[in-house]
Order: C-alpha cells, then sequence, then structure tokens
C-alpha cells in the first residue's frame, strides 16, 4: 500500500473514530450517569412518619426514592417541624451556575385545583426564585389532593419532583370537661372531676393539631384504660333481720380498690373465709367507663363518702356490710380514665371521684304492728 493511500485510510479511520465518539457523548453512554431524587411528603405536611429509602438515612416526614435519570438531587432535611419541611435541591456536575427554579402547583386532578395553591402550602424561596433551598409550611388541610413541588436547574433545565400529601395527625387529644365539677384534690395534688354515683355522665373527645385539620382516617375509634388508687378504711358488720340493727365485726379493716376485667372493684385486703371469722367477702364494682363513637361515659356505682355502707352479699343474720369510716392516708379513693386514639396513639386522661348526694337515710320506724 502507496504511503497517500495509508494516510487517507488512517484519516477516514480517524474520522469514524471521532464520529462514534460524538455520537456515545450525544447518547450519554460516556458520561457518569447521575440520580435523580423524587422526594415525596409522606402521610401529610402535618405530623408525616417517614418510611426512608435504603439510599437514604431518615429523614423526618419525607420518603426520598431513586431514579434512574439525569437531573438535580432532591433531599428533605431531617428535624423539620410538623407543618414545615425543607427541601435541598443539589445540581450535578461541573457547571459553575447552580441555579435553579423553584415551582409549586396542583397535581392534575385535584379538587382544589381552582384555588390557590399557596393558601394550603406556602413555599418560599430565593427573592429571585433560584437557590438550592425551599421551604414549605403547611398552612391548612387539602384533603385527599396532592401538590407536586418542581424544581429546574438553570443550565440544561433537568428536573426533579416532590409530591406533597396531607394526612393531618392529631397532636392532642381532649376530653371536654365543660359544665363538671373539677376540683383540686390537695392530699393527692391533681385535679379530679367529681361524678354523682348512679348516672352515666358524658364527655366528648376531640382531636386537634396546630393547623386545627385533623385527617379523616383519625378519631373513628379510641381505647380506653382505667387505673384506680386509694384504699378505704372502714368496719365490717351486718344488719341484723328486720330490726336492722347493725352488728360490727371489726374496726379499721382497709377495702382497696383493684381492677378486674377492666373494671374497677373493691376488695379485701385479707383472704376472707366468710361470717365464721368475722370477715366479709366483698367484691363490687366501683366505676365503668366506655366509648361510643366520640363519646366517653362514665358511670361512677359507689361513694366515696364517709358513712356511706358498701354491700358484701348475703350473711347469717343479715345482709353484710362495709361501713366507711375514712381513708388510707387522707386519700380519697379514685379512678384515672386515659383515652387513647387508636391510629395515631394519642391519649389523654381525666381523674374521677364518686360523689354522693345522699349522705344517709333515716327511717322513722323500724316496726309498725296493726
Amino acid at each position: 500500500m502507496t504511503k497517500s493511500k495509508r494516510n487517507i485510510l488512517i484519516i477516514s479511520v480517524s474520522i469514524l473514530l471521532v464520529a462514534v465518539i460524538a455520537m456515545a457523548i450525544s447518547l450519554g453512554v460516556l458520561l457518569p450517569q447521575q440520580t435523580v431524587y423524587v422526594a415525596k411528603v409522606e402521610d401529610e405536611l402535618p405530623n408525616m412518619q417517614e418510611t426512608p429509602s435504603q439510599e437514604t438515612p431518615a429523614q423526618d416526614n419525607f420518603v426520598v426514592t431513586p431514579e434512574s435519570e439525569y437531573g438535580i438531587a432532591l433531599t428533605a432535611a431531617s428535624g423539620d417541624t410538623t407543618f414545615t419541611k425543607t427541601l435541598t435541591a443539589t445540581v450535578n456536575g461541573d457547571t459553575t451556575n447552580k441555579n435553579v427554579e423553584w415551582a409549586i402547583k396542583w397535581v392534575e386532578g385535584a379538587t382544589h385545583a381552582s384555588e390557590n395553591v399557596q393558601t394550603y402550602v406556602k413555599m418560599t424561596t430565593a427573592a429571585t426564585n433560584t437557590g438550592g433551598t425551599a421551604t414549605l409550611q403547611c398552612l391548612k388541610g387539602f384533603g385527599s389532593d396532592s401538590i407536586a413541588v418542581t424544581v429546574t436547574s438553570v443550565v440544561g433545565r433537568f428536573t426533579s419532583q416532590c409530591l406533597l400529601t396531607f394526612n393531618g395527625a392529631p397532636t392532642s387529644v381532649k376530653i371536654d370537661v365543660a359544665g363538671k365539677t373539677v376540683k383540686r384534690d390537695s392530699v393527692w395534688g391533681i385535679d379530679m372531676v367529681e361524678l354523682e354515683v348512679g348516672q352515666n355522665h358524658t364527655f366528648n373527645i376531640s382531636l386537634d393539631n396546630e393547623i386545627h385539620s385533623v385527617g379523616s382516617k383519625y378519631g373513628a375509634t379510641y381505647n380506653i384504660k382505667l387505673e384506680v388508687f386509694g384504699t378505704f378504711i372502714g368496719d365490717t358488720g351486718y344488719t341484723q333481720g328486720n330490726s336492722n340493727t347493725w352488728y360490727r365485726f371489726e374496726s379499721a379493716r382497709e377495702l382497696a380498690l383493684e381492677l378486674r376485667s377492666n373494671v374497677p372493684s373493691l376488695y379485701m385486703m385479707e383472704n376472707d373465709n366468710g361470717y365464721a371469722d368475722g370477715k366479709l367477702q366483698l367484691d363490687e364494682q366501683f366505676l365503668n367507663a366506655s366509648v361510643a363513637g366520640k363519646v366517653l361515659t362514665v358511670k361512677p356505682i359507689l361513694p366515696t363518702t364517709i358513712d356511706s355502707k358498701i354491700y358484701g352479699g348475703a350473711s347469717r343474720g343479715g345482709p353484710k356490710y362495709f361501713k366507711v369510716t375514712g381513708y388510707k392516708d387522707n386519700k380519697v379513693p379514685y379512678v384515672r380514665i386515659t383515652v387513647t386514639e387508636s391510629v395515631s396513639g394519642k391519649s389523654t386522661s381525666i381523674n374521677i371521684k364518686n360523689t354522693c348526694a345522699v349522705t344517709s337515710l333515716d327511717l322513722s320506724s323500724t316496726a309498725i304492728a296493726f
């Protein structure tokens, strides 16, 4: 092969190689692949629980899911408050111009599409709408609609997107005691709601958060927990036949409260063996409570007042009783009711003290003969 032909061949191969390299560059084959992160507001802006991807650490309430695309890395800051989130966009590559442009809009099909999206979620960026950080503040609930936050690089017009959804988890549960008598018990050092025995007392339960907008999946069911505190001191005895005469077995016995089948009951501190030992067997219900819908119903059954008699069942010679004469350590027994919203786990408690307007009952005669 002549020298001129060899030169022509070399030039042809070089031109072909340059063309192949140019094509490879245009298709991105020889460029290092970068990852686009699409950040999603999981559950809410308010009170969102994060389910982080394996590629990123826990990010408070955002989920960051990678996609194999060119573009911008979009991440959510950890430690944000319940209703304020921060997004950071990172432009990858060698360009010195790292500016980005932010946009926020309703996702297609949103029921609130005719309304200004920023009356629901306010987005704050740099004054020129550029810069790598955007602050998102949820102002009110937007139901099942979705909001899209899009960031676009000034150079190359690469984009990444974050989807915002609303969960509206409650941050507090309230039992409304309006209209009820609430007094501070100086011995226990707590507030107690005083309720008359023998009646059903109802309390409304409500949920709230800092924007006063709770999602629809909360508040359907509540769990209830009862705890009992305190011990009665009194006399054990019985009444004799028609005379209703009180016969005392022993004095200064302790009658404590316990929880049986989630119902506060009364029981003797010692094992009782019946009349022969001069002891009573008592197992009386003290208070009952239940939740239906968003209403708590409480029915106190036994009074905590001095001189009240607690029935203990039949006995040889007449009915058995425990007659209240005082309280151990001067602490009036009470029941604490805790209500927990089943989805969020948020709870609150009230303390109930049984009261009785009737202190005693007298009959003018115990026997009448005709």
